[in-house]
């Protein structure tokens, strides 16, 4: 991260179940300090968001020092969605979200899940604000180049997206 200059890093399926670090209201940034060439220190702040009782989840990021200063607040939902709000000069905001979506085959078992994650989002893309800038990323757990035989695919009205949304994904952007 350090060489090629990157300064957020979000993973996804981490699969970590650390006690320390239980999904709560506030999440614990972990402070890690690395030795450059230069023999500098450089700070990188790790966001860990796992589900202590499903180990196929869990998210996390990697923050520089540069960004973290300007995290105004955390939002998540446990194992699955990290949302950071960066406050920036002349009230400009940045806000990262990252996904991990249960894969589309499993949608049954994680209904309660997927339910959280769309209200989730709903509410923040309906809330208008001029100053928000949005980044949405993550494993959306679907390939745009391949139809999915379980469930129905939709067409979007624009042809420049993908033809092989499943519906239960769509619903989320909806």
């Amino acid at each position: 991260m350090i060489e090629a200059d990157i300064h957020f890093l979000f993973l996804t399926e981490t699969h970590l179940k650390d006690s320390k670090n239980k999904s709560n209201k506030k999440l614990n940034p972990i402070k890690l300090s690395y030795p450059t060439k230069h023999k500098e220190q450089k700070n990188f702040y790790i966001i860990h968001n796992p589900v202590i009782d499903h180990s196929a989840s869990g998210v996390s990021c990697i923050i520089s020092s540069l960004l973290y200063k300007h995290i105004q607040r955390i939002d998540h939902v446990p194992g699955r969605l990290l949302h950071i709000t960066f406050f920036f000069k002349k009230q400009e905001q940045l806000h990262i979200i990252g996904l991990y979506l249960p894969p589309i085959t499993s949608a049954k078992d994680n209904e309660s899940t997927l339910k959280e994650i769309i209200s989730y989002l709903t509410t923040y893309f309906f809330t208008k604000n001029n100053y928000k800038k949005t980044i949405i990323m993550g494993d959306f757990n679907i390939n745009p180049h391949k139809s999915n035989s379980t469930f129905t695919n939709i067409q979007l009205d624009d042809p420049t997206n993908s033809n092989h949304m499943t519906s239960a994904h769509c619903q989320i952007f909806q």
